[in-house]
């Protein structure tokens, strides 16, 4: 996992501030989430590959501010004990009583489809492979969303970005935060 943000990307998120005029609205803040300690509204993902994932879900339920988070690369959880805070699968009460922690990693691993096989290129959405992925996504992004709602009182929801061919990993996980 990275310690930081990739080279270019701070710019690019301030540019994008400043062009829609948000620069009183919004700060960008370059560094390692764990470094962070000033204030929190709302934590965004986008491409939040494995743990960090649950890092951001983690530090956000910890500050009480609203989350939504793009994950990327569910097979990374599968070698990181407890991904964030606390063990797999989190929420112990609902999948932790149908999965145990191995089996829940496996689920994890099912996650992660390469949709570049060389031979298919790009076309992936039809693949029976990809069904299996998407399935075991939902049920670690749920397990996610189930953990924040009863442990923290979060209102949470799973979405998607559509076209769903623009990307595999188009899942969107989002937590509102009741009270601030």
């Amino acid at each position: 996992m990275r310690s930081g943000p990739l080279p270019g990307t701070c710019g690019l998120a301030s540019d994008r501030v400043r062009a829609l005029g948000w620069e009183d609205r919004v700060e960008v803040v370059c560094g390692s989430i764990q470094d962070y300690d000033g204030p929190c509204d709302i934590g965004i993902g986008l491409h939040a590959c494995g743990a960090l994932t649950d890092m951001i879900i983690d530090f956000c339920t910890g500050r009480n501010c609203s989350f939504v988070v793009c994950p990327c690369c569910y097979g990374q959880i599968a070698g990181t004990e407890g991904a964030g805070e606390g063990q797999l699968p989190k929420s112990h009460h609902a999948v932790g009583e149908v999965l145990s922690e191995q089996e829940f990693k496996t689920v994890a691993s099912l996650a992660d489809y390469s949709v570049v096989d060389g031979k298919d290129g790009f076309d992936y959405a039809g693949r029976p492979e990809y069904r299996i992925a998407r399935a075991c996504m939902r049920v670690v992004d749920t397990d996610r969303l189930i953990h924040a709602r009863d442990r923290f009182g979060y209102v949470v929801s799973l979405s998607r970005i559509l076209p769903e061919t623009c990307t595999p990993k188009n899942s969107v996980i989002i937590g509102r935060a009741t009270a601030r």
